[in-house]
């Protein structure tokens, strides 16, 4: 979920070295996460309090991620705090499926170790976005060499344009989607929150000016469309 570069750090050595004893406990109680497991728990929390290994690995992510953040300041701390929240939203759109969350904290701590934090003032990387926004119903992102990419609403086309003038148009294959089967009443509920955790996600992306425009653009589409163009444009958005 966040910008990768290359790099060895004291961080990264702490990850490799202690990542395999962090996941080696089985199944069963007493999980211990970071966090308590006590009191109300969401379902992905619950999921990591009833799994040592997830809880393990909460613990291991947490203390890399706290370590990363009392060495940083400024800028690059608000943007490291950013990306952890960014990431606890796409976390937690795992439910309790205990493969995907494991994925999701294996990734994270890999992201963790391997981000290099450039000196305050430092040129800002060429592969970073500068901006990202909704323009003329579509997903833009700027970089600071003046390259623009873009993406439909339905990930139906993309482009991108270079500060020379030249431009990239490309039309992907329209394969038709027999889509999400009709959810049961009893689980209307968590397709809505469904929803609105992808929709989080893209909050925490797009300016607020472009919040509600996003969800204009959607709010005629049925909904197994609207949550693969949310997953689709949380994809195009993030990438490096």
């Amino acid at each position: 979920m966040t910008v990768r570069y290359i790099c060895c750090s004291l961080v990264g050595l702490i990850a490799v070295s202690g990542f395999w004893m962090a996941v080696l406990p089985g199944d069963g109680a007493n999980a211990n996460p970071s966090f308590s497991c006590d009191g109300r728990l969401t379902r992905t929390e619950a999921a990591i309090c009833d799994h040592q290994r997830l809880g393990a690995l909460d613990r291991r992510m947490v203390g890399i991620y706290r370590l990363r953040e009392a060495r940083t300041e400024g800028r690059r701390k608000r943007q490291l705090q950013t990306d952890q929240k960014i990431w606890r939203r796409w976390r937690d759109t795992c439910g309790r499926a205990v493969g995907c969350l494991q994925r999701r904290y294996e990734q994270r701590i890999i992201d963790l170790a391997g981000i290099r934090n450039p000196d305050p003032g430092s040129a800002r990387s060429a592969e970073e976005p500068v901006s990202r926004r909704l323009v003329k119903g579509r997903l833009q992102m700027a970089y600071p060499d003046g390259r623009i990419e873009w993406e439909s609403a339905d990930g139906s086309t993309s482009g991108s344009s270079s500060s020379d003038g030249q431009q990239t148009v490309v039309q992907k294959a329209q394969v038709v989607d027999a889509g999400f089967p009709q959810l049961p009443d009893a689980y209307a509920d968590w397709g809505d929150g469904l929803e609105d955790e992808l929709l989080g996600v893209i909050d925490t992306l797009l300016p607020p000016q472009d919040h509600q425009p996003y969800r204009d653009l959607h709010q005629n589409r049925i909904y197994s469309d609207r949550v693969l163009n949310h997953i689709r444009a949380i994809r195009f958005l993030v990438s490096p």
